[in-house]
Order: structure tokens, then sequence, then C-alpha cells
């Protein structure tokens, strides 16, 4: 999910790995592991909605039977999100 907002990142992760620089690749997980993690908080797919929402990437309410991601799981991600670098636009 997290490939949705951030697939350069990802790809760069992986293409190291695939080049076998785990040392390298693992490096890069762990800086974004923090960030993915918050996006399960609250179930998936509300944590990753959000965060796209918060980068100008709305897609779309949350249909029943899930819910909105809490206010405290928002703040995370968007807290993550910042320590990232990864741009809010709402």
């Amino acid at each position: 999910m997290a490939s949705n907002l951030i697939p350069s990142r990802i790809k760069e992760m992986v293409k190291i790995a695939a080049e076998g620089n785990f040392k390298r690749a693992a490096e890069i997980h762990h800086r974004l592991f923090p960030f993915i993690k918050t996006l399960f908080l609250d179930g998936n797919p509300v944590g990753i909605k959000h965060a796209m929402k918060l980068a100008g990437m709305d897609t779309g309410e949350v249909r029943l039977p899930l819910w909105e991601a809490s206010e405290g799981t928002k703040q995370q991600i968007e807290n993550q999100m910042r320590k990232l670098g990864i741009a809010i636009k709402s």
C-alpha cells in the first residue's frame, strides 16, 4: 500500500535488494517502516487512504463496513509523513 504513495522509495529499496545490496535495502526499509506501520494501526485501507488524502491524492470516502482512521492514528500518519519529507497538501 505504501507504494501507492511513495513508489520511488519502494522501487529504490527493491532495486537495491535485487542487486544484492541487502544492507542498504535494509537501511531504507528501517527508515520507511515506522511510516508503513502507522498505515495499519486502524486496519487496511483506512491508513493509506488518509495518507494519500493528506498528500493531495484523494481516493474517496471509506465505505462501510470500514470507518475513518481515528484522530490519533491520523496524527501519527501525518507525523511520520513529515519525518520522511512526504509533502502534505491538505
